[in-house]
């Protein structure tokens, strides 16, 4: 049995797309996922499934929420071992908890065309420090994301994928949930 993250993208900010935790693990439960647990209120799901296709299990939880919830919530799901690799690679050197509070990782649903990132880095239209991966965007925002214009909306504009980003908060404490099974 393989062990996923599914995030939902923008829910639950701003007074949009409400939903609650507890009707999100139910929810899951109830197409037969194992060992369901939310982190946070901003859509953050870890779960067991016999399934091993991510993009099947994207489709179907897409499709639950819809049908249950009725809201169009788009979904990321990555293994594990994913998860893993993105902290591990983490191109930048943390030495403090102030720099941790910078860090985005942002997860895209299909690869961004290499020569895309490449245009959209040259732009400089920004002073985030990027670094491209196959696994993720990493992203140091000096100033803090909020305050930021290179948000998940932007990228989706200049690289034609949609993404969902998250803190390095997240993404660690995701990772140790993962680890504890």
């Amino acid at each position: 049995m393989g062990v996923y993250v599914a995030f939902l993208r923008g829910i639950n900010v701003s007074g949009q797309k409400k939903i609650l935790m507890a009707d999100l693990k139910a929810m899951m439960k109830g197409l037969d996922f194992d060992q369901v647990q939310t982190y946070l209120q901003s859509g953050n799901v870890i779960f067991e499934s016999d399934c091993k296709d991510t993009v099947l299990l994207e489709k179907r939880i897409h499709r639950a929420i819809d049908e249950t919830l009725g809201l169009d919530v788009k979904v990321l799901v990555r293994d594990g071992d994913t998860i893993s690799r993105i902290l591990r690679n983490t191109p930048f050197g943390l030495s403090n908890k102030e720099e941790t509070k910078k860090l985005y990782y942002i997860l895209f649903q299909d690869q961004p065309e290499t020569a895309k990132c490449d245009e959209f880095i040259a732009s400089r239209d920004f002073d985030e420090e990027l670094h491209f991966s196959d696994l993720a965007l990493y992203a140091l925002y000096p100033d803090g994301y909020g305050r930021s214009k290179l948000n998940s909306n932007l990228l989706e504009r200049k690289l034609g994928v949609w993404a969902t980003a998250r803190n390095y908060n997240t993404m660690k404490s995701l990772d140790q949930m993962l680890q504890q099974g």
